[in-house]
């Protein structure tokens, strides 16, 4: 991944999604993903070259009836990063 690159001046443009109530991320960085491929399965198969991409930390949280909300937030909260 690198920045997002204008095509008239050359110069880098950092941009950034900020969604303060978001219940994926809060904050993702935009960019340009420079190679990405997926060989197997097959089915599966892909391969993205000068694309869009983003970069955010997210929230992995699954709600169960058996617990409180905040309590299940804490019991299992997870940290992941993301790129796509």
């Amino acid at each position: 991944m690198e920045p997002i690159v204008n095509p008239v001046t050359s110069e880098e443009h950092r941009a950034r999604i900020v969604l303060p109530n978001g219940f994926e991320y809060k904050e993702a960085k935009m960019g340009n993903t420079v190679s990405f491929e997926v060989k197997v399965p097959q089915e599966l198969a892909m391969r993205h070259q000068d694309t869009y991409a983003q970069l955010n930390a997210f929230d992995l949280c699954v709600q169960s009836s058996t617990h409180s909300r905040s309590d299940h937030r804490v019991a299992r909260r997870r940290r992941f990063k993301s790129s796509s």
